[in-house]
């Protein structure tokens, strides 16, 4: 082989997993703050209820002022009632005196009917508060694995970096900047394996005469003739990990895409929406790894890791389920239905 193809290969893998650093350090950000608004959740609905508790303590204490105002007020026309000299004074101060009885009673029913509702009150607060140390305590749990994975991804980053310029400085000028013009076009693949004169990027075949070509030389690195990728021979029958290094650890990477939670968030919805848990997974699939998740055997593994995800999630295959779906990478897919569900059924 080349010697710059065999670096050129192992440039694509660094490069891949750099990308995979980089866009877990991305999502980042989104994750922290996805915990912080689960946590704000708790933090306003304790905030409501003290906001009850506080309202309904001052309208006690306006209460109970308002009693002793008018108690004193009370006990002053009482006191008046000696010194008044006629009829018509003394029938105004009694109707003076059981406006202010009547206002007292009003206020004491308030107090008492106060009093009695803050027990309740102030125990759902309690509670409230409870599930707020609860949900704080896990949010900053999790809040520190991000930071932790973040600090992981930015270290092994920087020593992939180190790696990658290390590979680079064996690659020509010419050939480095097209396999930087190829990674920006097709999608990160700019170098893959050709089997039986098969591009494994773009499902092209070489004429049988190129293809010969390809396989044999140790002088010359060449290029796919539809999609242009750099292609590298490979035995047909050996795995080739779907034309990507075969130095690559590519059941790894899916496993990994596929468990992040927004993933297992659309597995989880095509559940419960009856549909194969794999719908809505192709365009992100695809996304991240290009062209290459077609190959049958990929899309084999990709089921595999998904049925060990959703069995994880309490979920079970059912039985003769293999049905259509509407995923521009998967045409059929296997459905899933929690196991009580199943059991019900």
């Amino acid at each position: 082989m080349h010697p710059e193809l065999a670096a050129l290969m192992e440039l694509q893998a660094i490069d891949f997993q750099m990308d995979q650093c980089r866009d877990a350090i991305s999502r980042i950000p989104a994750s922290i703050e996805k915990e912080e608004r689960y946590l704000t959740g708790f933090e306003s609905s304790v905030a409501e209820l003290e906001g009850e508790v506080e309202a309904a303590r001052k309208k006690l204490r306006e209460a109970e002022g308002e009693i002793q105002s008018f108690d004193q007020k009370l006990r002053d026309t009482r006191g008046k009632q000696t010194l008044v000299k006629t009829n018509e004074e003394y029938r105004a101060l009694g109707a003076e005196i059981e406006g202010y009885q009547s206002r007292i009673s009003a206020l004491e029913d308030t107090v008492l009917e106060i009093m009695e509702s803050m027990p309740a009150h102030e125990e759902k607060l309690a509670g409230a508060r409870g599930e707020l140390e609860t949900a704080r305590g896990k949010v900053q749990g999790e809040v520190k694995k991000y930071e932790n994975h973040q600090a992981d991804s930015e270290r092994e980053l920087s020593g992939l970096l180190d790696k990658s310029k290390a590979l680079a400085g064996g690659v020509s000028e010419e050939w480095l900047k097209r396999y930087e013009g190829l990674r920006k076009s097709r999608q990160g693949l700019a170098v893959c394996a050709v089997v039986n004169r098969t591009c494994q990027g773009c499902r092209m075949a070489e004429t049988i005469k190129r293809f010969l070509e390809i396989r044999d030389s140790e002088d010359r690195i060449y290029t796919c003739s539809n999609c242009k990728r750099i292609l590298y021979y490979h035995e047909e029958g050996e795995s080739v990990e779907l034309s990507l290094p075969v130095d690559r650890d590519l059941k790894s990477d899916l496993e990994r895409f596929l468990n992040m939670p927004e993933n297992i968030e659309l597995m989880e919805r095509a559940t419960e929406d009856h549909r194969p848990a794999v719908d809505g997974l192709g365009k992100p699939l695809l996304k991240r790894f290009g062209e290459v998740v077609r190959s049958d055997r990929t899309k084999q593994i990709i089921g595999e890791i998904v049925r060990d995800i959703m069995q994880s999630k309490g979920c079970a295959k059912l039985p003769n389920e293999e049905i259509r779906s509407g995923d521009p990478l998967f045409s059929t897919g296997a459905r899933y239905a929690r196991r009580d569900d199943t059991t019900s059924n």
